[in-house]
């Protein structure tokens, strides 16, 4: 399952405001992050998504899971979509933007480098995506 996961992310009560929703469109399709939803244990934010390649819209939640000091971005489980090349895109995408809300976050594993290394080179970023292990 495509997935980022992050040391040293605000938490989900500062995140939370300040994350964006946004429309993409690439070589992959069309992606957005259409809504947020926080979860009632306080511990998980939800991103409603849709992406779409040349077919029908797919639409689902990529979930923000707090683990201590860590959080895993991640499609949720219940609404797993195919790991399509959009769907990973998205999924980094969402681990980029919490990364670059919180000071002194690293990535400590992922297995999209591929994609976080296309989306920092479209944005001039200078690394910031930490080593990472290439899959937790």
């Amino acid at each position: 399952m495509p997935h980022v996961k992050i040391e040293g992310a605000d938490s989900p009560e500062e995140l939370f405001p300040r994350l964006p929703v946004f429309s993409e469109r690439d070589e992959t399709g069309v992606r957005k992050v259409i809504a947020y939803y926080r979860e009632r244990d306080r511990e998980s934010i939800l991103a409603e998504a849709v992406v779409a390649s040349g077919g029908l819209p797919l639409h689902f939640f990529v979930v923000l899971k707090w683990e201590g000091e860590r959080v895993l971005v991640r499609p949720l489980p219940a609404t797993s979509p195919e790991a399509t090349d959009g769907v990973k895109r998205l999924v980094a995408r969402l681990g980029l933007t919490v990364l670059g809300l919180s000071a002194g976050a690293r990535i400590v594993s992922s297995n999209l480098r591929g994609e976080i290394a296309v989306l920092e080179g479209e944005n001039g970023a200078e690394g910031g995506g930490g080593e990472g292990n290439g899959g937790d």
